[in-house]
């Protein structure tokens, strides 16, 4: 297919219509797509502006095109009148819930009603805490006077990806705590997403027995789930179909996150997953057969026309993932979208004072962009 100007979003394979609104225009991508030699990608979107803005979640599950949605939650949290009769069931069954961190959610399993699939951790390799606009000085990554939610689960006890002890468990044996709760229960999700991963996959100084609150701590765990696996395959789980196994097999999906200047950049981290967990996304040595989620993604700008080169770099089929000989252990992608957010390192790159970036596929009253 071939995205030309005037083309409608339910006419786009996944992904192709990911452009920024910076600020409200409309912008067109050309990008053009062959035959796939594994499954075709599928496509999502990561948000946490449904609940303000309904008509935008109306909008794109109208298209036909979007696999999965999520919000960082465990509930919707939509207001379901304001979508038509078709998508109100559409967003229950394509909502993929996340256990944020090892604090169970306030409904406890209620959310086990919806969608097929159930993620963990967000982003337990890396110190994000909340800020407390009173604290003087403030917390690592605050700004004085700022108030906000925590941005990651990495903090001590999920920072470590050891099982821990009895007294003193780490995030192995949470997840052992939460998997064995989760398939213990009837109906609901059938398969598990792993923790995310905001950093590469490649190993770096340990951060077993490391609290990152610590001033001279860390903030950062290159590598968290590679240790993560060796310290679950030695714990013993339950999978959804009632069947022993280890802690790691019971993961259907690796996630992981990627924020950056250059759609190669994106591609080579995918690429060091590939790498590291090699044996997982092929099925062999005993492993069960997984595949990778790019759960987050999206470009360091609020340049447009930036970002539409950067998406058709990302999802071209000659060198992106939609060349699926290449790619074809991913399987799925949402792209991160919000009107905007606060710039951060991404590589080389160092954002100026007060940088922002955008990402949204919406206009503000819920069309899309």
């Amino acid at each position: 297919a071939i995205v030309e100007p005037g083309s409608s979003f339910s006419e786009v394979p996944c992904l192709a219509r990911f452009v920024a609104l910076v600020p409200p225009t409309t912008m067109k991508l050309t990008i053009a797509f062959t035959g796939a030699a594994a499954a075709p990608l599928k496509c999502g979107v990561a948000s946490a502006r449904f609940n303000d803005c309904a008509s935008c979640l109306d909008a794109v599950l109208s298209t036909g095109k979007v696999d999965f949605w999520w919000n960082w939650d465990t509930e919707t949290k939509v207001d379901y009148t304001a979508l038509s009769p078709a998508n109100q069931a559409k967003a229950n069954e394509t909502f993929v819930p996340m256990i944020w961190g090892q604090v169970l959610p306030d409904g406890e399993w209620d959310f086990l009603s919806k969608g097929t699939h159930i993620m963990g951790f967000n982003e337990p390799d890396q110190y994000g805490p909340s800020c407390d606009g009173d604290w003087n000085p403030p917390a690592y990554g605050c700004s004085a006077g700022e108030w906000r939610a925590a941005t990651s689960s990495g903090w001590a006890p999920l920072f470590d990806p050891s099982a821990g002890t009895a007294g003193n468990p780490h995030a192995a044996s949470y997840w052992q705590d939460v998997i064995n709760k989760l398939t213990a229960k009837t109906g609901g999700p059938r398969q598990v997403v792993s923790p995310s991963m905001a950093q590469v996959a490649e190993p770096g100084a340990s951060c077993i027995g490391v609290d990152p609150s610590g001033a001279d701590s860390p903030k950062y765990c290159y590598g968290w789930l590679k240790a993560f696996k060796t310290a679950t395959l030695a714990l013993d789980c339950t999978d959804f179909e009632g069947k022993a196994t280890n802690c790691w097999d019971v993961i259907d999906a690796i996630q992981i996150h990627a924020y950056a200047r250059t759609a190669a950049e994106v591609k080579e981290k995918i690429k060091g997953y590939e790498t590291v967990f090699q044996e997982d996304f092929d099925g062999t040595n005993g492993r069960k057969k997984k595949t990778l989620w790019l759960t987050e993604v999206a470009m360091g700008s609020n340049n447009a026309s930036e970002i539409t080169e950067f998406v058709d770099d990302l999802m071209n089929a000659k060198d992106g993932l939609n060349n699926r000989e290449m790619f074809g252990f991913v399987e799925k992608v949402s792209w991160f979208s919000d009107y905007s957010f606060d710039s951060f390192k991404v590589g080389t790159y160092v954002p100026h004072e007060n940088e922002v970036w955008s990402s949204t596929l919406f206009f503000p009253f819920g069309q899309l962009s």
